[in-house]
C-alpha cells in the first residue's frame, strides 16, 4: 500500500451551521460551519442536499461526519459530509454518536443554551420532488397521494408533506425522501405511497 497516493478516513466535527452555498437555493453544494478553531466550507453528499434546504435552520448546532480524502502527492485534503446530526449544545455530551469507533472527534461546545431538552415537538417531513422531470413522471399525483394519506390516517401531528427541488435523479423519478430516516425512494407510483407512509409510521388498520 506504500504506492497509494490517497488515504481515506472518517471525520467528525461539531459547530454552528452558518450557511448553505450553491448555484441554486434548492441545490446547496456546501455547508459553512463555524467550529471552535475556524470556519470550514465542506462539500455535502447529493443524498443530503434536499434535506438541508428544508430541515436545517441557520445557526443550528450540528455534529457532522463523513469521508476525508488526503492526497499525499498534492498535500491536499478533501472532506465530504455524509451525515448531519442537529443538537442542542448543552446535550452535546450525550448526543447519539455518528462517528466510527476509530475516529477522534470533536470540539467542545462553548456556550450552553438554557433551553430545556425538548426535541420531539418537531414533525418529520416527506419531501417530494416537484420539478418538471419528476412531475412528467407523476410527481404531482405522488404528492397528492401523500397528502391524502396523511389526512386519511390522521398523521398531521407526526409528519407533513413538503414539495422539494431537484434531487438529481431526474430519470428515476418521481423522487421521495423520508426525513425520519433519510431514506430516498425512486420511481414511486401514486398507488405505492400509502403503504410507504403507513409502514414507516406503523399505522394499524
Amino acid at each position: 500500500m506504500s504506492g497509494s497516493k490517497k488515504q481515506v478516513t472518517r471525520f467528525v466535527i461539531e459547530g454552528r451551521f452558518l450557511e448553505a452555498v450553491g448555484k441554486s437555493p434548492f441545490k446547496p453544494k456546501y455547508l459553512r460551519i463555524s467550529t471552535a478553531e475556524e470556519e470550514q466550507l465542506l462539500k455535502v453528499s447529493k443524498e443530503l442536499r434536499p434535506l438541508i434546504v428544508n430541515e436545517l435552520p441557520l445557526g443550528s448546532w450540528v455534529t457532522i461526519s463523513g469521508k476525508e480524502t488526503y492526497n499525499w502527492k498534492k498535500g491536499t485534503r478533501k472532506r465530504k459530509i455524509q451525515d448531519i446530526q442537529p443538537h442542542n449544545p448543552e446535550t452535546a455530551a450525550t448526543a447519539p454518536t455518528i462517528a466510527s469507533a476509530n475516529t477522534s472527534a470533536a470540539t467542545t461546545a462553548t456556550t450552553p443554551s438554557p433551553t430545556p431538552q425538548k426535541k420531539k415537538d418537531k414533525k418529520d417531513k416527506i419531501l417530494i420532488c416537484q420539478k418538471s422531470s419528476c412531475c412528467k413522471r407523476g410527481g404531482k399525483a405522488v404528492y397528492q397521494a401523500a397528502v391524502d394519506t396523511i389526512e386519511k390516517h390522521d398523521l398531521h401531528d407526526q409528519v407533513q408533506v413538503k414539495p422539494s427541488g431537484c434531487m438529481d435523479k431526474c430519470k428515476k423519478g418521481p423522487c421521495v425522501v423520508m426525513q425520519a430516516d433519510k431514506s430516498r425512494h425512486l420511481g414511486v407510483q401514486p398507488e405505492q405511497v400509502e403503504a410507504l407512509i403507513t409502514e414507516k409510521y406503523a399505522v394499524t388498520a
